[in-house]
C-alpha cells in the first residue's frame, strides 16, 4: 500500500534515531539537543506532534497523514547524525532543505510586509478594512480578488488583529498601500533574499524563499535591528579529541538607545533639526533611516514593535500553541495553497528557530496540516530545550517607545465606552491623539472592467 511504498524496508523513513535500550529517550527533541547516539539495532523511534512513538509500536501510526511527511526540517537538516534534526537519511539526499531549498512562505512572509508598513508611517493601532476587492496583478489589466483562510470579513480592524489572527486581505492592502517598491528596497537592505515577485501576491509569501533567510529576516527584529552573521561551525575536533578550530563568536549589542547615549537617539535630532522645514511627522518617518547602516538594518523601535506584534500572534492569534513553551515568546504561523507547505517561525529573547514540513515534490500535507499544526508542534519540542538552557526574558525596551492604554478594536485612545481596552506600543510622537500622524488612506479600486480573477486562478494565470 502507500505506507509501503513510502517506508521502504522500513529503516530509512521519517524523524528517527536508533537506540540501544531502555527507557525510551524522552523525547526525540532531547536526544537531538544533547547529541547522544542511540545506535543498535533497526527500531524506530517517530516524533508525531507531541507524542512520542518508538520500537514496532510506530506503525500503528501511520494512517495518520502527517506521518506521511518525508520534509520536515529544523534548521533543514537532513538527519543521519544526531547533532542536526531533519529527516531522511542523509545517505539518499544530501540536499539541505535549509540553505538550498526555495519554498513558498505563505503566511510566514507577513512580518516583513507589517515592517515596512511601520517604517512608512503606520503603527500598530493603524485600522485598515478587511473587506472583498480586486487589487492589482502582474499587468494592468488583471486583477485579483484575495480572500481570507476562513472566507469571512471583519470590516475594520487594527494592523496588530490583521497579523494576529493572519489576515490576507488587510495584509494585501497594506503591500498595497506601503508599494511592492518600498517592500522590496527594505528586504535588500535587511539582506533577506528570495525569488521575490514584483505583484501584490508577494504580500502572502507567493515566491519561494530557503529557511535560512526568513530565520535571518526575524532575528532581525529580536536584535534591536541589527543584522547577525551566519556561523555554521563552530568548533573542529581530530579523532582524539585534540581542538583544531573554535569559531570566535563575538557578541552581538543591540542597539538599544539609553539617556547616556543620546547621540543615538533619532528623537534628539528629530528634536534639534532646525535646518529643514519638514513637519514632525516627515521627520519622524525620516529618523527611522537616518542613522541605519550595514549592521543596523532596521530601527531598533520599530524591531520592539514587530517583536511585540509577534508577541501577540502567540498570546492572541494563530501561535497560541506556542504559549506552554515560554512567557516571553514571539511567531507567526506560515501555511500555502492545497497545505502544500507548513512553516512555524519563532522566537525568544535570545533564539530564533524555524521549522518548514512538506514533500520535495509538492505533494500536500493533508487537509488541515497548517503551520500551527505539523511545524509549530516540532518548533514546540525543540525550544522548550532552548528555553530551558537560555531562558525566556523580557524583550528589551528601548528609548522612544511610549505605551498607552487604547481600545482593542478601534485602535484609538481608551475611553469609558471602551468594551475591550489593551496597552500597545507605539514610536514616541505617533501614538493615537498625536495629531502629528494622520490616518493612512486606504487602497483605491481602479477600473471596475477589469477581469477579476479569484485567488487560485490568480496564481494558476502567473
Amino acid at each position: 500500500n502507500m505506507f509501503e511504498e513510502l517506508l521502504g524496508n522500513g529503516n530509512d523513513w521519517g524523524i528517527k534515531l536508533e537506540y540501544k535500550a531502555q527507557p525510551k529517550p524522552d523525547g526525540i527533541a532531547q536526544a537531538f539537543i544533547l547529541g547522544e547516539k542511540f545506535i543498535g539495532n533497526d527500531n524506530v523511534a517517530l516524533i508525531l506532534g507531541d507524542n512520542f512513538y518508538y520500537g514496532q509500536g510506530f506503525t500503528q501510526m501511520l494512517n495518520n497523514a502527517v506521518s506521511q511527511t518525508n520534509g520536515a526540517t529544523v534548521f533543514g537538516y537532513q538527519v543521519k547524525d544526531p547533532q542536526r534534526f531533519g529527516v531522511v537519511s542523509f545517505d539518499k539526499s544530501q540536499f539541505n532543505r535549509a540553505t538550498q531549498s526555495y519554498r513558498q512562505p505563505g503566511s510566514s512572509f507577513k512580518p516583513f510586509v507589517y515592517a515596512a508598513s511601520l517604517e512608512n508611517g503606520y503603527d500598530p493601532a493603524s485600522i485598515i478594512i478587511d473587506s472583498p476587492e480586486a487589487l492589482g496583478g502582474s499587468t494592468s489589466d488583471l486583477y485579483w480578488k484575495p480572500r481570507n483562510y476562513d472566507g469571512k470579513y471583519k470590516g475594520a480592524v487594527t494592523l496588530r488583529e490583521s497579523l494576529e489572527q493572519s489576515r490576507n486581505i488587510p495584509t494585501v492592502k497594506l503591500a498595497n498601500e506601503v508599494g511592492i517598491k518600498k517592500i522590496l528596497e527594505f528586504l535588500n537592505r535587511i539582506n533577506v533574499k528570495g525569488k521575490y515577485k514584483k505583484d501584490l501576491s508577494l504580500s502572502l509569501g507567493s515566491f519561494g524563499i530557503t529557511l535560512l533567510d526568513i530565520v535571518k529576516g526575524y532575528s532581525i527584529f529580536v536584535n534591536g535591528g541589527n543584522k547577525i552573521a551566519n556561523t555554521s561551525i563552530l568548533k573542529i575536533e581530530d579523532r582524539n579529541g585534540n581542538n583544531i578550530f573554535t569559531e570566535k563568536l563575538e557578541p552581538k549589542l543591540l542597539n538599544i538607545r539609553s539617556s547616556e547615549n543620546n547621540s543615538l537617539d533619532p528623537i534628539i535630532s528629530v528634536e534639534n533639526d532646525t535646518k529643514t522645514k519638514l513637519s514632525r511627522r516627515e521627520k519622524i518617518l525620516k529618523s527611522y533611516t537616518d542613522l541605519l547602516n550595514n549592521n543596523q538594518v532596521f530601527d531598533s523601535r520599530l524591531s520592539y514593535l514587530m517583536t511585540m506584534l509577534l508577541q501577540g500572534v502567540v498570546l492572541h492569534g494563530t501561535g497560541k500553541k506556542a504559549q506552554s513553551v515560554g512567557k516571553n515568546l514571539g511567531g507567526k504561523t506560515g501555511t500555502t495553497s492545497n497545505y502544500i507547505d507548513a512553516w512555524f517561525i519563532g522566537f525568544s529573547s535570545n533564539n530564533v528557530t524555524g521549522v518548514w514540513t512538506g514533500f520535495d515534490n509538492n505533494k500536500t500535507l493533508g487537509w488541515g496540516e497548517t503551520g500551527a499544526k505539523s511545524a509549530l508542534p516540532i518548533w514546540k519540542h525543540f525550544m522548550k530545550k532552548a528555553v530551558a538552557k537560555f531562558g525566556d526574558k523580557e524583550f528589551n525596551l528601548p528609548l522612544g517607545i511610549v505605551k498607552v492604554l487604547i481600545d482593542k478594536k478601534t485602535g484609538k485612545l481608551a475611553n469609558s465606552d471602551s468594551k475591550k481596552t489593551f496597552t500597545e506600543s507605539f514610536v514616541e510622537g505617533t501614538e493615537p491623539g498625536n495629531e502629528s500622524f494622520a490616518e493612512q488612506s486606504k487602497v483605491k479600486i481602479k477600473n471596475e472592467n477589469t477581469q477579476i480573477l479569484e485567488e487560485d486562478d490568480y496564481y494558476n494565470s502567473q
